[in-house]
């Protein structure tokens, strides 16, 4: 199992939505049924969630307090839809990182390519991780903060959830109230489990993508002396290095089919971008809009209610939409950035020794690496921070909108 995938593969095991290899079919088809039964229950519950929006319009308090988390479930379950209806593709995808971490594990002359490969999976262990952990925090402030409130104000009766929803029976009843309760309590980990195993997934495949840039622009900037070295082994005399025609010829073809080989994995890279953009570029849409409102309902429910301890939650959902907007949008820009860096690394070399025909081949490889490789929200526009802060701007317009309003 390869090391940018590995945790995140377990957490996509354990909710049914991958497969165990040699498992039985008939138990892959149940464990498959259960992942899909657990996201129809996310999805009816919040369905509830926006029923409560229903019976409550026109009170914009409750509104700018509830509504929040609602649109962040939709949006869980819109990735969820991404992952379930493309499952083959991801997983494809998946194989292709585990056959080329292999590939490159295989290459011992060669360590900085196993470094640079190294280092890749460890940036993304660390970011994902740090998500993780943030999110395991605001789980458990979720589920406990009904409890301390009520401890704290007293207010036994208050029948305070986790996550607020209306359902169509009555919670007076202590049996109830606790069974809503532990459903509520499960609902909000399962719902965090396929957000960070979706997010953790696809900032995988963006780390796996920039670390293999970086092993191309290693193997780019060797071409010359990796044409030489299989030259010396050709001829085994060093007098008749590059002295005849021969061995001139004889280089310029070595230095042409190691140059083809790194368009050729110049073109893979640009090919499993295109499909991770191609999954992903309809989810960042989804964030775009979901978390702009998100963002937006907190400033005002900030506005509303000023500074006081209800704003503990809010304000860590909107530290974590914050974080993990940035993370996507961070990550989209480095991948734009490395992949522009191909075309600097060509023309470090000294491609004019090696023949007209390489020369040519060389211009046409700088030429497709300024069109930069990036990721898009919904075919929009490309995902770099400068978009970032365009996101945050419109969130603040739509506030202050709905200030005008107030």
């Amino acid at each position: 199992m390869n090391e940018f995938l590995r945790r995140t593969i377990k957490l996509y095991v354990w909710t049914g939505s991958w497969p165990i290899n040699g498992a039985p079919r008939l138990i892959e088809n149940l464990r498959y049924a259960a992942g899909l039964l657990i996201i129809i229950s996310i999805a009816i519950m919040n369905g509830f969630q926006y029923f409560d929006l229903y019976m409550h319009w026109g009170n914009w308090k409750h509104f700018a307090e509830k509504a929040y988390l609602f649109f962040a479930y939709t949006c869980v379950i819109g990735e969820t839809f991404v992952f379930y209806s493309r499952r083959e593709e991801i997983m494809s995808l998946s194989e292709e990182i585990t056959n080329y971490e292999n590939e490159i594990f295989l290459e011992k002359n060669d360590s900085e390519k196993v470094e640079l490969l190294r280092d890749g999976q460890r940036k993304s262990k660390f970011i994902n991780t740090f998500l993780w952990l943030f999110m395991f925090m605001i789980i458990v402030y979720m589920v406990t903060w009904p409890m301390i409130y009520m401890i704290i104000v007293g207010d036994y009766d208050s029948r305070i959830l986790p996550i607020p929803v209306q359902y169509p029976f009555s919670l007076n009843s202590t049996e109830n109230y606790a069974a809503v309760y532990l459903s509520d309590a499960m609902t909000e980990f399962l719902v965090t489990t396929h957000s960070l195993a979706f997010d953790s997934l696809f900032v995988a495949y963006i780390f796996f993508a920039l670390a293999r840039l970086k092993i191309l622009r290693h193997s780019i900037e060797q071409l010359p002396l990796t044409a030489q070295r299989k030259l010396m082994i050709l001829v085994k005399n060093r007098e008749d290095f590059i002295v005849t025609p021969v061995t001139r010829k004889t280089l310029e073809m070595i230095f042409q089919d190691e140059l083809k080989k790194c368009i050729q994995e110049h073109q893979r890279i640009i090919t499993f971008c295109k499909t991770v953009d191609s999954l992903l570029s309809p989810v960042l849409f989804g964030v775009f809009i979901t978390y702009s409102m998100i963002i937006c309902l907190l400033l005002f429910h900030l506005l509303m209610t000023g500074m006081s301890t209800d704003l503990l939650q809010p304000g860590q959902i909107l530290m974590f939409s914050l974080l993990t907007l940035f993370r996507y949008y961070w990550c989209g820009d480095e991948l734009t950035n490395e992949g522009l860096k191909i075309g600097e690394s060509v023309l470090g070399i000294n491609w004019y020794d090696f023949g007209k025909s390489n020369a040519k081949t060389i211009i046409s490889m700088v030429l497709r690496s300024q069109k930069p490789i990036y990721l898009t929200v919904g075919k929009f526009y490309m995902v770099t921070l400068e978009t970032y802060l365009s996101l945050l701007s419109s969130a603040y317009s739509y506030f202050a909108l709905m200030k005008q309003f107030m």
